[in-house]
């Protein structure tokens, strides 16, 4: 018996029957039925704005569509590799789920309960979720004391990295190159660059809140913590990986599609990314993890590259919108070094991309 199946039939301790509430797509895929003869994990996908989390506002909003662009996909991997797959969808929600995993419908207010109820009769879980509010290191919390196998990084790793001040400082301290940033209010001519500058929400998601701006002071912010940082400007680019104890896997570099008024608005990406820079990107992303201890299955490390340099933006602990691209063009189901990660196990070196694609920001795939 193999590493990875003795660290399966350990995580495996209860019934395979459905927890109470819960109801399952009667067709069974075919990649369930190709992994019914083996040893299953039953596995929580978890995505905040498809529960019904956020306020519960089922609609058609960036968040709410690439949220559920990554729980679609996730729920797909995790039914290939042959688990047993659960997940919460808000009640009011009418979109299809992949054939096979089982599904609660949660009322309105109760994503987070919803999730804390359901640890007890899994394994596994996945947390997709926000950083605003302490929301993802919340449910991580209560995943990591209930003793679950948890396929993502530590609550600890989740904290730093959402806050992007804190991060910057730990990117900077192990040698990454970051942009000068500050807590806002602050002089801006104590921050010894001419400008413009992006102010942006300490504890932030995607582009939200996020302006571009020569005199920030001018601009009405919400109530919130923000940043001043400065403005890079060159190729907006990520870094996707996956993170363990024993080492990591660097997926791909990719290109970010970002449209700037007054405003920062995240349009989508593409992967891979073919920039001068790109292998330079690859190697400098190994050094965030030492940056931020804690940092487990996938990561996503936002960019920007110069003619000749490159900067550390902001890290991402957790799946982003470019795991739905990277699925369609990876060889392998990126869910298998996720849960390696998880358990301990050694990464494999690389992973093989056939062609390129691109996708919107609501998680439309375009070849």
């Amino acid at each position: 018996m193999g590493l990875l199946e003795q660290g399966i039939r350990q995580a495996v301790s209860r019934r395979r029957s459905l927890p109470e509430g819960w109801t399952e797509n009667r067709e069974k895929s075919e990649c369930e039925k190709a992994g019914s003869g083996k040893s299953r994990m039953k596995i929580m996908v978890y995505e905040h704005f498809s529960a019904g989390g956020c306020g519960g506002v089922a609609d058609s909003s960036d968040l709410h569509s690439s949220g559920w662009a990554m729980l679609h996909a996730c729920l797909e991997d995790a039914l290939e590799a042959g688990h047993q797959v659960y997940t919460l969808v808000d009640r009011r929600l009418r979109e299809n789920l992949p054939a096979g995993c089982a599904v609660k419908l949660v009322s309105e207010g109760r994503a987070s309960s919803a999730f804390e109820e359901m640890l007890d009769e899994v394994d596994a879980v996945l947390p997709i979720a926000p950083e605003t509010g302490g929301i993802l290191a919340s449910l991580t919390s209560l995943a990591e004391h209930s003793g679950k196998l948890l396929l993502g990084s530590t609550t600890q790793a989740i904290r730093i990295a959402g806050d992007k001040l804190a991060s910057s400082l730990a990117l900077a301290n192990h040698g990454c190159k970051v942009p000068v940033t500050a807590l806002w209010p602050v002089p801006a001519e104590k921050l010894n660059t001419p400008g413009p500058w992006i102010l942006k929400p300490r504890s932030g998601t995607g582009c939200e809140g996020i302006y571009l701006t020569a005199s920030p002071e001018a601009v009405t912010v919400s109530e919130e913590e923000y940043i001043i940082q400065e403005y890079v400007p060159g190729t907006a680019a990520s870094v996707a990986m996956i993170a363990g104890k024993s080492g990591m896997l660097v997926l791909s570099v990719n290109l970010q599609h970002i449209e700037f008024d007054s405003r920062v608005h995240y349009k989508g990406g593409a992967t891979p990314l073919r920039h001068p820079m790109s292998r330079t990107a690859t190697e400098y992303a190994k050094k965030v993890p030492a940056a931020i201890p804690g940092l487990r299955g996938y990561v996503g490390i936002d960019m920007v590259l110069t003619e000749n340099e490159i900067y550390v933006i902001e890290v991402n602990p957790r799946v982003t919108l470019t795991y739905c691209g990277l699925r369609r063009i990876a060889f392998g189901n990126l869910l298998k070094p996720i849960i390696d990660a998880a358990l301990g196990l050694d990464l494999q070196k690389e992973i093989h991309l056939a062609g390129a694609v691109q996708f919107d920001s609501m998680g439309r795939i375009f070849s």
